[in-house]
């Protein structure tokens, strides 16, 4: 293993948690912004953006974030071997 598995760690965790933290992050400003702009007091309206915000990146990005996984188990235990072939 040339490659520090640490470092590949750290990269995985950013490239999949960072896009769904900014997304609740960003749902929660925009019904935040709703809430107050309607003088709303429900709670329920923040959590269904945020919610939303969640759904919608893992819905856009399950292909990226699946190949990412499968790339760095790759790195990890080498390619696979499909039913005991070569």
């Amino acid at each position: 293993m040339s490659e520090p598995l640490i470092g590949n760690l750290v990269l995985l965790f950013l490239q999949l948690a960072l896009p769904i933290i900014g997304a609740v992050f960003i749902g929660g400003i925009l019904g935040s912004l709703l809430q107050r702009a309607l003088r709303i007091e429900d709670r329920s309206i923040g959590f269904a953006f945020k919610f939303a915000g969640f759904v919608g990146v893992l819905f856009l990005s399950s292909n990226f974030m699946g190949q990412v996984c499968a790339e760095f188990a790759t790195r990890v235990w080498g390619a696979p071997t499909t039913y005991g072939g070569t």
